[in-house]
Order: C-alpha cells, then sequence, then structure tokens
C-alpha cells in the first residue's frame, strides 16, 4: 500500500490534484481497505486511484469525459461484483469533497468491479 499512497503523494507534488482532492483520494484509498477484503495496493488500485484524480482535474477544468457506450456499461451491469461496486460508489461519493459527474461514475463502477475481482487478498 506504501506505493499507492507514494502514487497519491506525487498526484499532489505534480499539482494533478488540490488538497483537498488529495484528501479525497487517501478517503477512497480508506474506504477500500476498510469495505473490500482485497490487498488494496498500487496494483490492485492505482489505476483507480489515478483515474479519480484525473476526473477531479476534469472537473476543475470544466471538461467532460465521453459517455462509455451503453453496450460497456451494460456488460458492467453484468458484472458479478457490479452490486457491490455500486454500494462502494455510493461510500466513496458520500465521503468526498469533490463531486463527479454520471459519466465517471460508470468509469468508477467498471474500475471497482475489476478491483473486487482481484485476487489479491488480505491475509493471504
Amino acid at each position: 500500500m506504501n506505493e499507492l499512497l507514494e502514487r497519491i503523494d506525487m498526484l499532489l507534488e505534480i499539482n494533478m490534484v488540490t488538497d483537498y482532492e488529495y484528501t479525497d483520494l487517501k478517503k477512497i484509498v480508506d474506504i477500500l481497505n476498510e469495505h473490500t477484503n482485497v490487498l488494496i495496493t498500487d496494483e490492485t488500485a492505482g489505476v483507480f486511484i489515478t483515474h479519480i484524480a484525473a476526473a477531479m482535474k476534469r472537473q476543475r477544468d470544466k471538461e467532460q469525459l465521453n459517455q462509455l457506450e451503453q453496450s460497456v456499461v451494460d456488460e458492467i451491469r453484468g458484472c458479478e461484483e457490479y452490486v457491490y461496486a455500486e454500494d462502494l460508489t455510493n461510500k466513496i461519493v458520500t465521503a468526498i469533497q469533490t463531486s463527479l459527474p454520471e459519466n465517471e461514475i460508470h468509469f468508477m463502477y467498471l474500475h471497482l468491479c475489476n478491483i473486487l475481482k482481484s485476487d489479491k487478498r488480505r491475509g493471504e
């Protein structure tokens, strides 16, 4: 997990995130650690954290990410872990200060489904 926290530090150092977004990213890691049995590391969650940082920057810069195609959204919703990913997303969105648009939320589901599918478990 140390590498993941270093990634978050680096995102702040290069001004990709603001101070409060930096705090939000750390909250997200805490939520993942609290509510999953996945070993949360740079390997399992680094891409997700970087995507969220980019989403925060896009929000600040008033840029939008293209919508996922409906077929991709349907595939995500068919993911075995989707309901849990949706619950985690709600926990994250409620806990952070940054407001993210709906199209970013779909990408969160995608990343969280992938994290939840990880075979890296705590205690193993």
